[in-house]
């Protein structure tokens, strides 16, 4: 693994980039509720 400090990005939304192919997260804005070495959880904020 590796040792490198990644920054978490808890309690900051994601933007999806223009153009993402993935139907699942294209055009969507993700709230992240955690984030640490044992994975990530967040939620889309903008889809029904």
């Amino acid at each position: 693994m590796n040792d490198e400090l990644i920054e978490s990005v808890k309690g900051k939304f994601l933007l999806a980039m223009p153009g993402l192919p993935d139907p699942n997260f294209s055009q969507t804005v993700t709230c992240m509720c955690e984030h640490n070495e044992s994975g990530a959880l967040g939620f889309i904020v903008n889809k029904v």
